[in-house]
């Protein structure tokens, strides 16, 4: 069997690519609850199953989510990309706290992702605790919800993009209007959802989406702090350690440059090294990581920014021979 026949027949298998993935999604977006209804009722045969639904849309979503993080890492202000170096420093003037931060809240987002669906399930078993429902209904319902919420989020960014390719009142309308119009549909659509599937009347269908909506964010702020904060205190160390080591390398090429004269290799490689030892977390940023950087400013033709670094270190007793010789 070929590569391409074993990644085709995957592909079949996770998505299930014929006439039951219309049908399901066509279900899930024009008539919510009902696909739920069907799974419950045992008419299961003509629909993909739930937890294959969820898999797929989240294989699209987080897809779709990291080409979007990194074709902004790619491009500058001015829609230019930046080179192979630059993506691999980080965005001009992030600091090692930052880098690590910004890694720690798209590690949260995604364990709330996998996490939402067990804890909407249990959440609604505790409001039909006396229903006879099984957990495994309600975890059915909750695979179908978070799926037609990663779609509609799916939705909004598409929106976000083709918004801010627009100008004047269309960007108000495709970027703010209609992204505001798909947030508000996803909450309708979970009351509508919670509706038919459970057979509630209006009162406690309302009832029933508040409470759900404001026990889940309860639980997501609860949690997703502390858990972001110890995920970017152990960050920090590995992100700094790598910009450490980054900076040093662009160093060395930085100055092999000048000693053979490569002007344009200078010009490149200079910016990256600043901002490499920008990087470098403060508690481990060194008076010798001080004078190499104001040795770079120097470099680069910014004599204020050098000799800034050099008093700065002098300020802390630093008796590094450069630093006398750079602020004298």
């Amino acid at each position: 069997m070929s590569v391409w026949r074993w990644l085709r027949d995957a592909a079949d298998e996770l998505f299930s690519l014929n006439a039951q993935l219309p049908r399901t999604l066509r279900l899930l977006i024009v008539r919510p609850g009902k696909l739920t209804v069907e799974w419950v009722a045992g008419r299961r045969e003509q629909y993909v199953a739930p937890l294959r639904l969820f898999l797929a849309v989240l294989v699209v979503f987080f897809a779709l989510f990291f080409a979007l993080d990194l074709d902004r890492a790619g491009a500058d202000g001015d829609g230019a990309t930046t080179t192979v170096a630059e993506l691999v420093i980080g965005e001009y003037g992030e600091t090692s706290e930052q880098v690590a931060s910004r890694e720690a809240t798209r590690t949260v987002a995604t364990i709330i992702v996998f996490l939402v669906v067990p804890l909407a399930a249990l959440i609604l078993k505790l409001f039909h605790i006396r229903s006879g429902r099984y957990l495994v209904e309600h975890a059915v319902f909750a695979l179908h919800l978070v799926s037609f919420g990663m779609l509609a989020v799916l939705l909004g960014w598409g929106l976000d993009s083709v918004g801010d390719e627009l100008e004047g009142a269309f960007a108000f309308l495709v970027d703010d209007l209609l992204a505001d119009a798909v947030l508000v549909w996803g909450v309708v659509y979970t009351a509508l959802a919670i509706r038919r599937s459970y057979g509630l009347r209006w009162l406690r269908t309302v009832v029933e989406t508040a409470g759900l909506f404001l026990l889940l964010l309860l639980t997501a702020a609860v949690t997703a702090r502390p858990m972001a904060r110890q995920l970017t205190l152990a960050g920090i160390g590995s992100v700094s350690r790598a910009a450490e080591g980054q900076a040093y390398d662009l160093l060395r090429q930085t100055r092999e440059a000048r000693t053979e004269g490569d002007s344009a290799q200078v010009d490149l490689l200079l910016p990256l090294a600043i901002t490499a030892f920008h990087r470098i977390s403060d508690a481990s940023f060194d008076q010798h990581d001080r004078y190499h950087l104001a040795e770079l400013h120097l470099w680069a033709g910014q004599p204020f920014a050098a000799l800034a670094t050099a008093e700065r270190m002098l300020g802390q007793g630093s008796d590094h021979p450069g630093a006398l010789g750079m602020a004298g």
